[in-house]
């Protein structure tokens, strides 16, 4: 999950990370950019993919 978590931390505009969840389809990684702009994505917990 750290390498994830990584992934999201590096994107464009990134501010923080408000709330990581789990269920059947993987981790959902719901953050907030610079602009205030709220980002939610899902990420295979096999490959780190976004899916």
């Amino acid at each position: 999950m750290s390498e994830i978590i990584a992934k999201v931390e590096h994107r464009t505009d990134f501010r923080y990370v408000k709330e990581v969840d789990w269920d059947s389809d993987g981790y959902t990684i719901t953050y907030y950019t610079t602009d205030k702009a709220k980002v939610q994505i899902t990420y295979d917990p096999v490959t780190g993919e976004p899916k």
